[in-house]
């Protein structure tokens, strides 16, 4: 077996790594867009909470109902995910609540949930995905000089 294989492999953990926290980075500044034009130019309704849809094995997604622009009844899910066990404890989101969204008149399915949708999700992902980035990117700058890739004295 080559000497070199556990120096490839962690090159190649490294590049994963870095792929995996560009993309966390990407939704994370996805998110953020979305959240800022929702709260710059989003509208305000009183929603009632219809219930909380399992998304994924500990979380929970809010089903929200609510009159629209032209009187239109819209109902929709909020894109976060909460904790299951910490919506079980609280005392202001449960199902047929009065909660507040903020939604786009063109595009009423996309909301936020005043409650629910939290400044701190984007934020999250940007955080987890810069630090598989700088992870990735000092796990193959260690194990790149040892296969002879001295990529800071070539030339």
């Amino acid at each position: 077996m080559d000497s070199h294989f556990g120096l490839i492999v962690l090159v190649a953990v490294g590049a994963l790594l870095v792929l995996v926290g560009l993309v966390y980075v990407g939704g994370g500044l996805a998110e953020l867009r979305r959240h800022a034009m929702l709260r710059r130019q989003g509208r305000a309704a009183r929603a009632t909470l219809v219930s909380l849809r399992r998304s994924g094995g500990w979380g929970s997604r809010a089903v929200v109902r609510f009159r629209a622009a032209a009187d239109r009844i819209v109902t929709t899910s909020s894109t976060a995910s909460r904790s299951t066990r910490r919506l079980a404890s609280s005392k202001t989101i449960r199902p047929g609540r009065q909660l507040t969204v903020r939604y786009l008149p063109d595009d009423p399915g996309n909301v936020l949930v005043d409650g629910f949708d939290t400044r701190t999700q984007p934020w999250t992902y940007l955080i987890c995905g810069a630090a598989a980035i700088v992870a990735g990117l000092l796990l193959a700058a260690v194990s790149l000089p040892s296969l002879g890739w001295d990529f800071l004295h070539l030339g």
